[in-house]
């Protein structure tokens, strides 16, 4: 049973439980991370805000997906393909409270400080035995030669996750301003394609009829669909300015749009921690799995120590008949910006049996990525 409550609060120091994937991942001692809120290292009033064991589900059972505009107009109702965002055992402490920050201008302003927590767990049962999970997948409803839906799936299932982040939100002049001063984003999935539990295996390809059996709905406990797994952390601070259209003399609906900057800063690792191969700092990384029965060996690709400044630029275009969203990722945002920078660099590692070995040094020195996304309803 979820609930969640709303209180005034007087504190410098609140605890938050996390599950072992994600105890593993943060390399944390205990379950219970102890954090301040507060804005200082006194007790601070604050309003809080407590979520518990939250379980929801978003499915859009029917959507459709266009690669581009060179096809015909499709105006049937044919789709199949949905998407589900099932949301399990989600806890997040939400704590706001008065905070000072400078602007661009230099000039200090009162902002809305806050401190937030929020963790899902991938997945679980209740106490009747339903399996529950947090995953994005895309399912396809399509009709089964059983005359029921086959639900196949894929996309990542069993996500664990944990994001922690502490900082400001301010108003200025033509933006509205958020800047983290810690933020820190955890997860660990497994990427998979198959069927739903519950539903009843397709027959193979040519035959017309099979006998039926039920996939089992325990069936995202098992490995049997996992393609392979993905676990990450994002460890660092960043900014986000969020600056609506302004319409310039003569300005046209094309020439109005929507805009945000923003940059991320990994956290600096000391030199013993970079030398030493077992502290990974911020990572992605990519694992496989394999058992024969008896033993079982875990092996993975890993960037691991992630460190520089890094910047995102985008544009969203409202216009009548679609939405152009313009992004420009810089790999270098200090030195881009005309101050020094420090270039993205990390580490590659593999680990073929168990243990880390580093392989290669990446380093990006500077420059952007730029890509555009236009979204035309039909």
């Amino acid at each position: 049973m979820s609930c969640t409550e709303i209180n005034n609060i007087r504190t410098n120091s609140m605890g938050f439980v996390v599950n072992d994937q994600i105890k593993t991942i943060l390399g944390a001692q205990n379950y219970e991370l102890i954090y301040n809120p507060s804005p200082t290292g006194n007790a601070s009033n604050m309003a809080f805000i407590a979520v518990r064991g939250l379980d929801f589900q978003a499915i859009a059972r029917k959507a459709r997906f266009i690669s581009d505009n060179s096809i015909a107009v499709n105006n049937t109702n044919e789709g199949t393909w949905g998407l589900g965002i099932p949301i399990y055992n989600l806890n997040a402490n939400a704590a706001f409270f008065a905070k000072k920050y400078t602007n661009t201008a230099g000039t200090v302003k009162d902002g809305l400080g806050y401190d937030i927590a929020v963790s899902t767990d991938g997945y679980g049962e209740d106490s009747q035995g339903n399996p529950k999970t947090t995953s994005i997948i895309v399912i396809d409803g399509a009709m089964s030669k059983h005359g029921e839906e086959v639900n196949y799936y894929t996309g990542l299932r069993n996500i664990d996750s944990y994001f922690k982040a502490n900082g400001v939100i301010g108003f200025n002049e033509n933006e509205i301003y958020i800047k983290a001063d810690s933020l820190l984003f955890a997860a660990n999935a497994e990427i998979a394609i198959g069927q739903l539990p519950g539903a009843l295996y397709n027959c193979p390809e040519g035959v017309n009829s099979c006998a039926k059996e039920v996939v089992p709905i325990n069936n995202f406990a098992k490995k049997d669909d996992v393609l392979a797994s993905i676990a990450f952390m994002l460890d660092g601070k960043g900014e986000l300015f969020i600056i609506p259209g302004l319409e310039a003399v003569g300005g046209t609906p094309q020439s109005n749009y929507l805009s945000f900057k923003s940059n991320f800063e990994f956290n600096t690792l000391s030199s013993t921690d970079l030398s030493n191969e077992s502290k990974k700092g911020s990572f992605i990384s990519l694992s496989n799995t394999d058992s024969n029965g008896t033993t079982t060996k875990t092996s993975s690709f890993n960037l691991n120590k992630m460190q520089g400044h890094l910047g995102l630029n985008g544009k969203i275009h409202m216009q009548k008949d679609s939405v152009v969203i313009d992004n420009q990722v810089q790999f270098n945002h200090k030195a881009l910006a005309g101050g020094q920078g420090t270039a993205f660099r990390t580490e590659v590692a593999l680990s073929p049996t168990g243990t880390m070995q580093k392989v290669a040094d990446i380093a990006i020195t500077g420059g952007a990525m730029r890509s555009t996304l236009g979204i035309t309803p039909r």
